[in-house]
């Protein structure tokens, strides 16, 4: 699998975000054990930015979850 730029452009809409940046909305979710991967996403406001990745850029999608703590076997059932 290759792994997302570190630095994200023009995916879907135009967002524009580091791989750092993605990592620290994560990592700033409290409870997310206890958290769907929609709650996940929606709380961390990489809901729209996963939405495009999993439309255009199927690895940064992948690399999205990860950062989520999305366990390999659903992140694969999902994109």
């Amino acid at each position: 699998m290759k792994h997302a730029t570190n630095h994200i452009q023009n995916v879907g809409n135009n967002i524009k975000m580091t791989l750092e940046t993605i990592y620290e909305k994560a990592s700033g979710i409290i409870g997310i054990n206890g958290m769907t991967v929609n709650e996940r996403l929606y709380v961390s406001g990489l809901m729209d930015i996963f939405d495009q990745a999993k439309k255009n850029d199927k690895d940064l999608a992948k690399t999205i979850l990860k950062a989520l703590k999305v366990d390999i076997k659903s992140i694969e059932k999902i994109v």
